[in-house]
């Protein structure tokens, strides 16, 4: 009998245990997930692979790297340029419509407006080319080299034409602080010697597949025509830094948007692939 108690004991402490190491065997998994809701950790910083263009160095459309096969399929992208700045508030006026909708642009600008040469500033205006470079850059857009004294560069000597680049880079290099990547020659007129000295300096020759005759017509109307009605997907966009364009780059930007294209950030763009 006295055995048969104890069996019985047994066997009751055995089923409380047995059903204590249940409930909380149960209720583990609800305590875990309670804890991970109440700790978030973010994902981990996976770096993303940006999408890498060039400028074809036939038409200076922009393409994706990755996209050579096939070149007349170019996605909706268009890169802004503006040549022949600074000019004073006109620039800081285009930066702010720039701004406005979050674009960022390529700047080739020439060192006429900084003074005669880099040993000879104007007093008048080197000061303010330095700021509005300056200002440039810190927004966010990439500077380019215009030439010295935006003269053709088919009527120059070799010499002359390597002094017109090579001035400008080192003045620009000293404003930013960074090498200078990419060169358009002024109306277009690039020559052997000046490829060579781009190839020589890992540099770039750009210049554009869609101009916005803003230097010669006399409306803003009309340079909004002539953009929208030439864009196409790729395009590398010819502006200056001018008041006409003030008037037309907002209309501009807004019916491109809505055209749904995208513009695209300076350096999403390769100079390595340029020269070839």
């Amino acid at each position: 009998m006295r055995q048969k108690g104890l069996a019985l004991i047994f066997c009751f402490w055995f089923m409380i245990v047995t059903v204590a190491c249940t409930a909380v065997n149960s209720e583990a998994p609800q305590a875990t997930v309670e804890s991970s809701e109440n700790n978030v950790n973010p994902q981990p910083n996976v770096e993303q692979k940006q999408t890498a263009y060039y400028v074809d160095s036939g038409l200076f459309k922009i393409h994706a790297v990755n996209d050579s096969e096939k070149v007349g399929e170019a996605e909706k992208i268009a890169l802004l340029t503006f040549d022949d700045g600074p000019k004073g508030i006109v620039t800081t006026e285009i930066l702010d419509i720039l701004d406005k909708y979050e674009a960022k642009s390529l700047w080739f600008v020439s060192g006429f407006n900084y003074g005669v040469s880099i040993d000879q500033p104007d007093p008048a205006k080197a000061d303010r080319f330095r700021t509005l470079v300056k200002e440039i850059h810190q927004r966010g857009h990439l500077i380019g080299n215009h030439t010295w004294s935006h003269a053709n560069l088919r009527q120059l000597s070799a010499e002359e034409q390597k002094r017109e680049i090579a001035s400008m880079n080192q003045l620009l290099e000293e404003i930013t602080g960074e090498p200078v990547r990419f060169f358009r020659p002024p109306f277009g007129a690039d020559t052997d010697v000046q490829k060579l000295y781009m190839k020589e300096a890992g540099m770039q020759t750009m210049n554009w597949s869609v101009g916005s005759l803003d230097w010669e017509l006399k409306e803003a109307e009309q340079v909004v025509e002539q953009v929208v009605s030439t864009i196409h997907p790729g395009a590398n966009i010819l502006m200056h830094d001018l008041p006409i364009q003030v008037e037309a780059l907002d209309t501009i930007l807004a019916q491109l948007r809505e055209m749904g294209y995208r513009f695209m950030l300076p350096t999403e763009l390769e100079p390595s692939l340029a020269e070839s």
